[in-house]
């Protein structure tokens, strides 16, 4: 029962107190002067009070009837509130100590059993990220701030040739003493360096972390040697390619110079022998630009004026969908070259449209989009078509793009084939902007 409940009950009681007092004195007084033989101040009572005496009697004494009725009622709610009191107290029981004893155990069990799962992940990612240092082909140092190796794995000790046992837990100065090229890269430059360390080349990065120093250690005399290796191999099926076009070229020399009898028939020859010396001179300058370290000279360009200005021997349609006041930094010559080419390649496959448009720039990148409606690329040269002196071509140097590719990359960008239907062949060339 509500609080507002109890006080209203206690009024009514109040209310009905003070009218059976009321109504009580009334009859009092007049019993009392009944009692005592005063009929004639009895009287006069009565007739000062008036008419309304009877009356009044009669409303005091129906009063008490209600006020009894009331009480009654009144008393009875009241009962029943506390019996409902005492039902609900019944249900919010309140345990015992040992139960709560009880549920603190249940709750500490299963608190000790999350608490055993997370080490046990905890570990097994731990024991993880152990195995991967240790397995990792780079030399991984780790110092802690106080200047002791900690992890040394055995990467790095196979590339700098220090035993595990005399590099763990020993301060960093042993290995500073030993590689003093160390001193001028350990808590000073975050930038990869290369040093010459016992013939050979290493690449070591350092990074500052909370924790500690942490040095990267990467020998790249094998991957040195290896490009070098890939260079001979290159140079020899270059020179091998070039031996094998040049003496095609002059056989056909020799045998148009062989059928020479007179001026006259030296006239008819004439232009025969000029067009194979030129074949042969495209040859040289096509492979003596591919084999040239050429350096770039980055600046500001207009990439749809750059387009505009390119010259083609064969009339192409050339869609150029770029905004008019799109630049980049780039090299105006490098690029002006990967396009042309792009463009004769096309037009060589019998193109008569070539469209180029911006697909998309991301992370300080631009993507041209180049598409012609030439011939389609057989699917089986896609990964050799850029590669030097590859050609399906009669008279092709297969060049060209071997020279768009090498170019790209001397912009530090991208040359690579979307894809080739029989609608159309479309190339991607990823610039910096």
């Amino acid at each position: 029962m509500k609080k507002t409940n109890y006080i209203f009950t206690i009024f009514i009681l109040l209310v009905l107190a003070f009218i059976f007092n009321l109504s009580g004195n009334f009859f009092q007084k007049i019993n009392t002067l009944s009692k005592q033989g005063q009929a004639q101040e009895k009287q006069e009572y009565i007739m000062k009070l008036g008419n309304s005496a009877y009356t009044m009697k009669n409303i005091f004494i129906g009063l008490q009837i209600a006020a009894v009725f009331s009480a009654l009622v009144a008393i009875f709610f009241l009962i029943k509130s506390i019996m409902k009191v005492g039902k609900k107290g019944e249900k919010e029981y309140i345990p015992p100590f040992e139960n709560y004893l009880f549920q603190l155990k249940s709750e500490e069990g299963k608190l000790k059993e999350e608490l055993q799962k997370s080490n046990q992940k905890l570990a097994k990612e731990e024991a993880l990220s152990k195995e991967i240092i240790q397995k990792h082909s780079s030399g991984i140092i780790f110092i802690s701030n106080a200047d002791r190796i900690l992890i040394f794995n055995p990467a790095a000790s196979d590339i700098l040739e220090i035993p595990l046992a005399l590099a763990i837990h020993n301060n960093i100065e042993l290995l500073l003493q030993k590689i003093p090229e160390l001193k001028e890269i350990y808590k000073k430059d975050n930038s990869p360096k290369s040093i010459n360390y016992m013939g050979k080349t290493l690449q070591i990065l350092y990074t500052n972390i909370k924790e500690g120093h942490v040095l990267e250690i990467k020998d790249n005399s094998k991957e040195m040697l290896r490009q070098t290796k890939d260079k001979y191999i290159m140079l020899g099926e270059s020179a091998s390619f070039l031996s094998h076009e040049f003496k095609n070229s002059l056989s056909v020399v020799y045998g148009y110079i062989a059928s020479i009898k007179n001026y006259e028939s030296f006239s008819n020859y004439k232009e025969k022998i000029s067009k194979e010396i030129q074949l042969m001179n495209k040859f040289l300058d096509r492979f003596r630009d591919y084999t040239s370290n050429q350096n770039s000279e980055i600046k500001e360009i207009n990439l749809k004026n750059l387009i505009k200005n390119i010259n083609l021997s064969k009339k192409i349609n050339i869609i150029i969908d770029i905004k008019d006041e799109l630049t980049i930094k780039s090299d105006e010559i490098i690029l002006t070259s990967i396009l042309e080419n792009l463009f004769l390649n096309a037009s060589e496959a019998g193109a008569s449209e070539i469209k180029i448009s911006v697909k998309t720039i991301k992370d300080n990148y631009l993507q041209l989009e180049i598409i012609n409606n030439g011939e389609k690329l057989p699917k089986s040269i896609e990964d050799k078509m850029f590669l030097p002196f590859f050609t399906t071509k009669e008279n092709g140097t297969g060049m060209g793009l071997a020279l768009c590719n090498k170019n790209a990359n001397i912009l530090n960008g991208r040359l690579e084939l979307s894809h080739s239907s029989d609608e159309n062949t479309s190339f991607i060339l990823s610039l910096r902007l």
